[in-house]
């Protein structure tokens, strides 16, 4: 477990994996490997109508769990192929200036090596602040 998902316990979230085989939630988290699970989803414990429905075990497909439903959830996990587990969602805006190849560059969020920059070098409720305000933009120059 990264120093992140503690912050997201410690904050009142509950680590979920969605099953892909069921489509339904299961509490506790699990090994993240792109064999079996790819990502935990973290869930608030304000959150009660979502956390009934997973305790009901309603499956993610019924047309009782809506997108609105899900809207507070943070995915956790593997994101791109050869990169280790990140935040895959809501990522904070973030803007690393960095050399590539001899050029300066910016990258973005969009970029699992942007958010793990951002996770091993910024102070993790400044990212977690900024994944719910937009107005934020994390910056970072490794140049």
């Amino acid at each position: 477990m990264t120093r992140f998902e503690e912050l997201l316990i410690d904050k009142g979230y509950i680590m979920h994996t969605l099953n892909c085989a069921t489509m339904k939630y299961e509490l506790g988290g699990q090994s993240l490997s792109s064999m079996s699970n790819l990502d935990n989803r973290y869930i608030h414990k304000d959150n009660a109508l979502m956390l009934d429905k997973i305790a009901e075990g309603v499956s993610v497909t019924s047309d009782e769990f809506t997108y609105k439903d899900r809207n507070g959830e943070i995915i956790f996990g593997l994101n791109q192929f050869n990169k280790p587990p990140t935040l895959v969602s809501p990522r904070p805006r973030i803007r690393v200036k960095r050399v590539v190849n001899g050029d300066v560059v910016i990258q973005d969020e969009s970029l699992d090596d942007s958010m793990n920059i951002a996770l091993r070098l910024l102070p993790l409720d400044d990212i977690f602040n900024a994944m719910y305000d937009s107005s934020k933009i994390l910056e970072i120059d490794l140049t």
